[in-house]
């Protein structure tokens, strides 16, 4: 395993942005295709 690389754990705020808690990235998650699930459900949660 890569320790360089690790699957983005991220974290919704108040402007739309996904933040990684691990490395502390951050990516628009509107425009985030590879998420986890729990990223994707808590998407799907958003828009009902």
């Amino acid at each position: 395993m890569n320790p360089k690389k690790h699957i983005h754990h991220w974290l919704i705020d108040c402007h739309d942005q996904g933040k990684c808690k691990t490395c502390g990235a951050t990516r628009d998650f509107k425009k985030l295709q590879n998420a986890n699930d729990h990223w994707l459900k808590h998407i799907e949660k958003e828009k009902i």
